[in-house]
């Protein structure tokens, strides 16, 4: 994180030992994965958690179109579509599911649909919903003062969140008018390897 004040200048260019905080893997992530059955209430608790991967995202959006098993209510069947990747596979809720493409990876004790209907109050589960998630970036590749979350007095801006817990070189650079009151590195909980 960094803090500071900005100005109306020129963004200033970030990167992490030589590369573009983009060029990292590991600082894409997946938002919860919810769904909203016709005419129901939105299920706030994910009905799949966590969703992993194989390969690396894209910032993109995905829709799995489930439909509950006629022979087995726990038990779903799916189609998995990305916005930029487009149709990338179909699966059952009872087997591990890795996408054509890798990028989404769901095994079977990820799934909370009864779990997560029930919470909500929709029983029983619909025969057929849509699950959707989005891939976000967590990271900045030019830092821009301006417009971001102030905090005690400080904006605040997140340049990175979910790199490896080793050394690493930041490098900012432009951006002249921008003024950088602080850097702040956190690391996992202590235990964590």
């Amino acid at each position: 994180m960094v803090a500071g004040a900005g100005g109306n200048g020129p963004a200033a260019g970030v990167t992490i030992d030589g590369r573009k905080p983009s060029e990292f893997a590991e600082l894409y992530g997946f938002t919860r994965a919810a769904t909203k059955p016709e005419g129901k209430w939105p299920v706030k608790w994910p009905v799949i958690a966590p969703i992993g991967s194989e390969k690396p995202l894209l910032i993109e959006e995905w829709t799995l179109d489930a439909r509950r098993d006629a022979t087995n209510e726990k038990l779903f069947t799916f189609t998995l579509t990305g916005s930029k990747t487009g149709p990338d596979g179909e699966g059952r809720s009872d087997a591990k599911f890795v996408s054509k493409s890798g990028r989404v990876v769901i095994v079977p004790e990820d799934w909370n649909v009864n779990f997560a209907m029930t919470l909500a109050g929709i029983k029983p589960v619909p025969v057929q919903f849509a699950v959707k998630w989005k891939v976000e970036p967590r990271f900045v590749d030019e830092l821009t003062l301006p417009g971001a979350k102030a905090t005690a007095g400080e904006t605040i801006v997140t340049l990175a969140s979910g790199l490896p817990n080793t050394k690493h070189t930041l490098e900012i650079s432009g951006g002249s008018d921008q003024t950088i009151t602080a850097v702040r590195v956190y690391q996992p909980p202590l235990g964590r390897k």
